[in-house]
């Protein structure tokens, strides 16, 4: 895969560089056709002068290098007046691009002299700002050419190039950019890939050179049995953990039922003294409308008393104006009833206005009595329908406060049976797993215990077989000492005793 994203590199940067080529060679003979369309067979044989003509601000006239070697004039845009005078010639080339206007255009004359001529120390240098028509003015007639511009030359040309080229040319680069830098990650992960080879390839190495039979798994089973253990023992100890939270939470659990219990005997204490308290109050009021009623009564027996004895002075002061009583008396003893009836009014008025004050001092005293019960039981009413609210707020932050607990204490028996069954799970499957443990232990003792026998089997074929081996040696060597030179019959008996012991059964395999 490597070596065809290579090969797509490779074809594509060729490819790329190819159009590139095609399109500059395309724009090359475009020019040179420009150039050389309109030329005439009569300007190929004028020479170029051995200085550059120089024409700085002309954008369709560029000067031509000047050369050792002889060079033909490709464009017929400037034209001198006469062909078989000498003078300095002049240079164009046409852009690519649309020519401007030539009505400011510039030229100054060759540097130096004409190849055979004299040279030009009589000809001025022209002044800046003239146009292509008077272009003549700023010489003489005999010797300098007269300029002409072709007005084709004026129209913009019409290369015909597709403007998708470019598009192409572009999307191209941007393909190409996108494929060196998949390129570029292909070859990273080339790289990451060879090196996880490497890695592996060593790790092979080093597991292959490893003797497995020098391995012994006891320990690594004494180490995982040691990891249980302590697993076992760390849940035992969160289990004992969690029993002891449990227990502290039980006994806050109580502690809150005992002072929900004390607060709802209080608020039943109180909830009684409040209802003493509004009977009293309701008897109070009883009494106090009473006591207001009677004082109205008293008024109005008052001003009814007050009525009558004012109707009954009338009516005994009339009675005593109109009768005329003839009492004969004593002319000596004079009595003045007058004053005496006065003093009669006079004192049962004082008796009335006595009576009066009393009664209002009475009912006054009354009502300011039962005006100052009743603003105490008012404030003590007061005092107890704050204290009903905050035992209310504290009830309701009581049965908040429990259910809180309660959930709490839920969680808790939740998360302690998880961890009991958790518990239990992780116990059963160490215990699984030591069991499997322990049998693949026993497994491993026996299958140690038969790969001794099997090696202690081994070892004695071994020896029974080195015990032949060094007998046949001895034998062979007794054979070659006692013969020097052994003959073919000789060889044929060897040849034959080989193949007897050969067939011979091993010794050790009649055991």
């Amino acid at each position: 895969m490597f070596g065809a994203f290579l090969l797509y590199f490779l074809f594509s940067t060729a490819c790329h560089s190819r159009s590139c080529d095609s399109q500059r060679h395309l724009c090359d003979c475009t020019q040179g056709r420009l150039l050389g369309q309109r030329g005439s067979s009569r300007w190929d044989h004028i020479p170029l002068p051995t200085h550059g003509v120089q024409v700085p601000s002309l954008p369709c006239l560029r000067p031509e290098p000047a050369a050792a070697t002889p060079q033909r004039l490709a464009c017929p845009s400037l034209r001198p007046a006469h062909s078989g005078s000498r003078g300095p010639a002049m240079a164009c080339r046409s852009c690519i691009v649309g020519f401007g206007n030539l009505n400011s255009c510039e030229v100054t004359q060759a540097s130096g002299p004409w190849s055979g001529t004299s040279g030009w120390s009589n000809y001025r240098a022209p002044e800046p700002g003239f146009s292509s028509s008077s272009l003549t003015g700023c010489l003489t007639a005999s010797t300098i050419p007269k300029v002409t511009v072709n007005p084709s030359l004026l129209v913009p040309l019409d290369l015909k190039v597709d403007p998708a080229i470019q598009q192409q040319e572009s999307q191209k680069m941007e393909e190409m950019k996108v494929l060196n830098d998949k390129f570029a990650s292909l070859i990273g992960k080339v790289r990451a890939l060879e090196h996880r080879n490497q890695l592996l390839e060593t790790r092979w190495r080093f597991l292959q050179s490893r003797d497995l039979a020098a391995f012994d798994l006891g320990h690594l089973y004494e180490e995982y049995q040691g990891q249980l253990r302590e697993k076992l023992r760390e849940v035992n100890q969160e289990g004992g953990q969690l029993e002891t939270k449990l227990r502290q939470e039980l006994e806050t659990v109580k502690a809150f039922q005992i002072r929900y219990e004390d607060e709802i005997s209080k608020r039943t204490d109180m909830e009684f003294t409040f209802a003493q308290l509004k009977k009293d109050l309701d008897a109070e009021c009883l009494r106090r409308t009473g006591l207001e009623n009677k004082l109205k009564g008293l008024k109005s027996f008052v001003v009814l008393m007050k009525s009558i004895y004012e109707q009954e002075l009338k009516d005994l002061a009339a009675q005593v104006k109109d009768v005329s009583v003839t009492v004969s008396m004593d002319s000596r003893c004079h009595i003045d009833l007058s004053g005496i009836v006065e003093e009669v009014m006079a004192q049962y008025d004082a008796v009335v206005a006595r009576s009066l004050e009393e009664g209002k001092a009475y009912s006054q005293s009354q009502l300011e009595e039962r005006a100052a019960c009743s603003a105490e039981s008012g404030n003590s009413l007061q005092r107890s329908r704050g204290e009903i609210a905050d035992l209310k707020v504290h009830i309701q932050k009581l049965r908040s406060q429990i259910l809180s607990i309660k959930s709490h204490c839920l969680k808790l028996e939740e998360n302690i049976k998880a961890a009991e069954s958790q518990g239990k799970l992780t116990f059963q499957d160490a215990k699984a797993k030591l069991a499997q443990l322990e049998a693949a232990l026993q497994q491993a003792k026996q299958d140690m215990a038969q790969q001794l026998r099997d090696y202690q089997e081994l070892m004695s074929t071994k020896l029974a077989l080195d015990v032949e081996i060094a007998t046949y040696r001895k034998l062979l060597e007794g054979e070659e000492s006692r013969m020097d030179l052994p003959s073919a019959t000789m060889i044929r008996s060897m040849q034959s005793r080989s193949r007897t012991a050969r067939t011979l059964p091993h010794p050790l395999c009649s055991l």
